[in-house]
């Protein structure tokens, strides 16, 4: 949980140097959207550090898919800044799937990485095998299997939230880091994507 911890910490820090920045072209919706989307990210961090915290890890693992596709969106809408307003206003039509955003990203050339990473949390946040096999807890004699409902406290399952929930922080620094060299603002920690993959690397 500390490596975590941390990592949400970095996330909020290095969104310091942004606090008031004024946006670069206000009639536009490219700017309000990137600034919710990063938010929307790191408060999913929070949310799934909250739960695990309190023991409710399949409720946290399902939160990791819709953390990742913040950053996916940000990066769409920083590549494609007339598609902004497609995730603000109804009017301009339906915000578009992770399908499109990913192969107008790809222009292409497909990021197997990429997509084996999204099949598989789309395993953790719908229902699946993956989850509901989790849901049952392995007796510890001949009374038979237990159903875990509320909270749970199981090492295993916390580290499996700590290893998917921080996976998405070096993407989250790097595109924030991004950010507040697009406004001509000092990043609050340069590098700080790197250094944080390569301690979860480390403890990986």
């Amino acid at each position: 949980m500390t490596l975590w911890a941390a990592g949400i910490e970095g996330s909020l820090r290095a969104l310091d140097p942004l606090v008031g920045a004024v946006h670069q072209h206000p009639v536009e919706d490219q700017e309000p959207v990137l600034f919710a989307l990063i938010a929307h990210a790191v408060n999913h961090q929070l949310a799934m550090y909250s739960l695990a915290l309190d023991g409710y890890y399949m409720e946290s693992l399902g939160l990791v898919r819709a953390c990742v596709e913040r950053w996916l969106a940000w990066l769409y809408v920083t590549n494609f800044p007339n598609h902004a307003s497609r995730f603000l206003r109804p009017e301009a039509g339906d915000s578009p799937e992770w399908g499109e955003m990913l192969k107008k990203l790809e222009q292409g050339t497909k990021d197997d990485a990429l997509r084996q990473w999204w099949n598989w949390l789309n395993k953790l946040a719908h229902v699946d095998q993956t989850t509901l096999g989790l849901i049952w807890e392995e007796p510890a004699d001949a009374t038979g299997a237990m159903i875990r409902v509320g909270p749970t406290f199981d090492r295993k399952l916390l580290e499996n939230c700590v290893g998917e929930a921080s996976a998405v922080i070096p993407p989250l620094l790097q595109v924030t880091e991004q950010f507040c060299m697009r406004y001509g603002v000092e990043p609050a920690e340069p590098g700080a994507a790197e250094a944080y993959a390569a301690q979860l690397k480390t403890w990986m």
